[in-house]
């Protein structure tokens, strides 16, 4: 067996060599559970024969069993922190809101137990200086210097938000030890808590020590507290200390990185365990050191695959998995490492986890509460649910894989209807998971209690199909379970939360939680966070992210206790005690390692520049280590997407036959609107035509538009209906349109409200936009009427003609016999002096000049106007129906946006052949002939199997085509 020469192997190794079959009289600390795993499998290796193992613990471990106090969770903990402050002084700031400021004070009190600071001199009023000279006469000048300096940053007018902030800071030292007190009172505590509590049994000279010999292994920075601690133990049993450094940081007061362990060699109780001369491993074993550039953050995962393939291909058998590992500097770069490492490397292990906000079942509880939240708004009537806010929760995979079949038809059902709301009860009778998911909430109702009936409703699929689902869906399953039902349990007294501030409460729970990946053990691959590689050594060490700002991190702590308070108080900072340990850490893994592959980025990341650590410059200039630099340039690459072309096999031309008219069979009409797609771009007909894709539901702003559209040509079609059928054949006189003015509020008020979900009344008055919009149409309508009435007289022929009947439905002959079936529906027809208008309202500007016919047909004409050629073919279907009786046809639209100009005219006009100048186009015979061939033409290249389905050329198009996402062109 090779020998171990890792830092916890010799310990081992020196400790059987000492102890031999005797070691269970020893108690082995560690800094942390990792740290005494490692060492336990360097114990069991000195020996082939059995032997009775020390006790192996961690030194939060040991002092928990001299208080005898159960570690609280830390979501109880802050709600007793919460009753606590309550207490002393209720205010209505509620828990949720309470809870990210629960754990930044958690954090000082735990600081300041760990580091025995009476708390009530830290948290005093120091703005007088009288009471700061009397109260802190114990402190040295440097300290008061600190504070001083803190507090005059304050005017003497404070602002509110400081006056809140001193109120607060008044009452600390209640909260502090009522707190306390509470928890001792219940036999809990947080960590720092039982620090203090021993350190007090043992000024009082209660603590009792049961353990023959203590061996701390690895320790480095000690807060006052366990140094209190440590140095009893050394008066009181046979106790022993193996430190983990090296020369290059110990011997050179310069180096941060020997900081602590540099303090603790002066001190008479660990002195004698700080032999010399100290081991130079760092400069003088050999190592091949390799420092990567690297331009894109990202592509570091992908250069530290690459070089550990390459370390595996030349070690070949010799590589050793558990021997390697990968650390994160830079921890958000550990799913982008995850997806580069070559499949060979797996499984590995990892302390990581999957964020819990990226699961699947996190974010249908986010959609639920996102749905709530769009509901309790005014715009929202009651009994409807937001469509946009359901089909994110019927589109989640958990609620598809419950009923699939279900989940796609109602999600088609939603997108064929564009509407904005829903009707409640219609999605709750499908099935029972429906009922729960989107059941109503009355005030009083539990938010907690909802997400939890949702989370058990889904134990039974979880079970059913425990094999198709991903493991990581199903420890956030139970993590989440776990978390909102100790919430509940927490704080079970509280009054209903205010929806917004529940979601605030829920998103800090998930940005503090992830779901266990891998094992944490130590065989395989190792991919550890910086802290986690203590004392642990590996011959091939990758270093990801090693970028000044990232590592070390200049990020201020989050704390109430100022900086400068926490420098004159000794308190940890970031400077000193957290830079000390990332410098340590680093170094450590140095020590001992063969090959060392770092990387860092160059591009800029937010609020950082692209530079590299610090610790990289010092390896550079003052290791004089050999160490081979590598700029790693981005690769430029133009994602070249594969043009789509969609061949007329058996099944499409199987499909494009319903177009044509066959014996006994009804066929599907093509109408403008089908044809225009077609000529934009023959692929997105295919798409919406053939293989039947449904756009998605429109957002809010298209929604509006298309709302607002609907909604005028019903209130067109109310008011002008009752004058068709009494003047059937007769004229319409200016009277009979100066009648329907009294009449356009009510209607276009009425006909908003019946625009919403299924047609049914919504409960109350418009509210927000849309009485907006209401008073815009009326205003429309009044004007609409009153151009028609200065028109007058005509005769309306009709509205909406060809919507209910096959009044417009042509079959249409194509070469060799062929007939395809067309169909169009008018907005309204009018009939005056021989001229027949056919009209079509639109709410938005469009072009009313066409330059010729042929232009309607040739998708290569820039901006090609797609609203002349829908025009000019239902005024040609008009006349191809003998519905014309010899009278001229004239093609228009009606703008509402327009219709208030002075110049207003219905009119198209054309351009002449040979020259520049635009003729109104009175009557459409003249083009008839010309819209036909190029009309037959179209529809023969629709249904010619040669053919393919190819992208439009036109890349504008792409930018509000429903299907982009396929093609990938925008």
């Amino acid at each position: 067996m090779p020998k171990d020469n890792s830092f916890l192997g010799e310990v081992a190794a020196k400790l059987y060599e000492q102890g031999g079959e005797h070691l269970q009289k020893l108690t082995v600390v560690c800094p942390n559970k990792r740290t005494g795993q490692a060492f336990e499998q360097c114990l069991v290796a000195q020996t082939t024969k059995s032997i009775w193992a020390p006790k192996i613990c961690t030194l939060a471990t040991l002092i928990a069993e001299f208080t005898r106090l159960s570690i609280a969770p830390p979501l109880t903990l802050i709600w007793k922190l919460y009753q606590t402050l309550q207490a002393i002084n209720p205010t209505k700031e509620s828990f949720e809101r309470f809870y990210p400021w629960g754990v930044m004070l958690l954090q000082d009190f735990d600081v300041l137990d760990k580091y025995l600071i009476q708390a009530d001199q830290l948290f005093a009023n120091l703005l007088e200086q009288k009471v700061l000279e009397r109260t802190y006469e114990h402190l040295t000048e440097a300290q008061k210097d600190a504070i001083r300096s803190f507090w005059q940053s304050f005017d003497q007018q404070h602002s509110q938000h400081q006056q809140d902030f001193l109120q607060r800071w008044k009452l600390l030292p209640q909260v502090y030890k009522q707190f306390q007190q509470h928890l001792l009172a219940q036999k809990m505590a947080y960590e720092g808590l039982c620090y203090r509590t021993v350190c007090n049994d043992l000024e009082q000279g209660r603590l009792v020590l049961h353990h023959q010999k203590l061996v701390f292994v690895g320790f480095n920075a000690l807060h006052p507290a366990e140094e209190k601690l440590l140095a009893w133990f050394t008066r009181q049993v046979s106790t022993d200390f193996y430190w983990d450094f090296d020369a290059y940081y110990m011997e050179d007061e310069r180096q941060e990185a020997g900081h602590y362990l540099r303090a603790h060699q002066n001190k008479s109780y660990f002195q004698q365990s700080f032999t010399r001369p100290f081991p130079a491993r760092i400069q003088h074993t050999a190592k091949h050191i390799q420092l990567f550039a690297v331009a894109a953050e990202v592509g570091q995962a992908q250069v530290i695959s690459t070089q550990l393939q390459a370390l595996m291909q030349a070690q070949g058998t010799r590589f050793r998995p558990h021997k390697t590992v990968l650390v994160l500097a830079n921890e958000t770069l550990f799913l982008p490492l995850m997806h580069a490492l070559p499949d060979q490397v797996r499984p590995v292990s990892t302390t990581f986890g999957y964020p819990l906000y990226h699961t699947h079942i996190y974010q249908l509880l986010r959609s639920l509460l996102d749905l709530r939240l769009a509901t309790s708004k005014p715009t929202c009537p009651p009994g409807y649910l937001p469509t946009p806010a359901v089909i994110p929760i019927l589109s989640n995979p958990h609620v598809r894989s419950y009923d699939r079949t279900l989940s796609e038809a109602t999600i088609d059902h939603l997108q064929r209807r564009h509407v904005m709301h829903t009707a409640q009860a219609a999605l709750m009778a499908h099935n029972g998971l429906y009922e729960v998911l989107f059941r109503s909430l009355s005030a009083t109702d539990n938010l907690l209690q909802y997400l939890l009936e949702v989370l058990t409703l889904l134990a039974t699929y979880f079970q059913k199909v425990e094999n198709t689902i991903h493991f990581t869906e199903k420890a956030a399953w139970k993590q989440l379970y776990q978390q909102l039902t100790e919430l509940q349990q927490a704080t079970q007294p509280l009054a209903k939360p205010a929806l917004q501030d529940f979601i605030l409460l829920f998103q800090h729970l998930a940005a503090a939680s992830q779901c266990s990946l891998y094992e944490g053990n130590l065989t395989g691959l190792q991919i550890l966070p910086v802290w986690e590689t203590r004392n642990l050594d590996f011959d091939n060490v990758f270093i990801l992210g090693m970028n000044e700002g990232v590592f070390p991190n200049n990020q201020a702590q989050h704390s109430l206790i100022p900086y400068n308070l926490r420098k004159g108080y000794g308190l940890p900072t970031a400077d000193t005690f957290q830079a000390s340990l990332n410098a340590y850490y680093f170094y450590r893994l140095l020590q001992r390692a063969q090959n060392v592959y770092i990387t860092y980025t160059t591009h800029t990341l937010t609020k950082q520049p692209g530079e590299m650590s610090r610790y990289l410059w010092q390896l550079i200039y003052e290791a004089q280590l050999p160490i081979e630099r590598h700029w790693v340039a981005p690769t430029i690459q133009i994602n070249t997407i594969s043009p789509i072309h969609i061949q007329k096999d058996a099944t499409i031309r199987q499909i494009l036959d319903k177009f044509i008219v066959q014996p006994g069979q009804q066929p599907e009409p093509l109408t403008p609107t089908a044809l225009n797609t077609y000529l934009d771009c023959s692929l997105q007909f295919y798409f919406r035509y053939i293989a039947q894709l449904r756009p998605a539901t429109p957002t809010q702003e298209n929604f509006d538009a298309v709302l607002f559209g609907k909604v005028f040509h019903r209130v067109m079609e109310t008011l002008y209906k009752p004058l068709v059928q009494s003047k059937s054949g007769l004229s319409i006189q200016p009277q009979d349109f100066k009648a329907l003015l009294p009449k356009v509020a009510d209607v276009v008020q009425t006909t908003w409200i019946r625009s919403f979900p299924q047609g049914q009344q919504a409960s109350g008055p418009l509210v927000g936009k849309y009485v907006v919009a209401q008073k815009a149409m009326t205003n429309i309508v009044h004007k609409m009427i009153e151009v028609d009435q200065n028109y007058a007289p005509f005769e309306l022929i009709g509205l909406e003609l060809g919507r209910d009947d096959d009044m417009l439905c042509l079959d249409f002959e194509l070469n060799r016999g062929k007939y395809v079936r067309l169909r169009g529906i008018i907005d309204r027809v009018d009939r005056k002096g021989g001229l027949i208008r056919v009209l079509d309202y639109k709410t938005g500007i469009h072009d009313q000049r066409i330059a010729s016919i042929v232009a309607l047909f040739d998708r290569h004409t820039p901006k090609r106007n797609y609203v002349a050629f829908q025009t000019l073919f239902y005024a040609w279907l008009f006349k191809q129906c003998q519905l014309a009786d010899g009278d001229k046809i004239l093609p228009g639209i009606i703008s509402t946006r327009l219709i208030f100009s002075t110049s207003f005219d219905p009119h198209f006009s054309i351009k002449q052949k040979n020259s520049q100048a635009y003729t109104s186009l009175e009557d459409i015979t003249a083009y008839q002939s010309n819209f036909e061939t190029l009309l037959r033409s179209l529809l023969e290249e629709i249904l010619t199997p040669t053919i393919p389905f190819t992208q439009t050329e036109d890349l504008t198009q792409c930018t509000v085509c429903p299907y982009q996402g396929i093609c990938q062109r925008y």
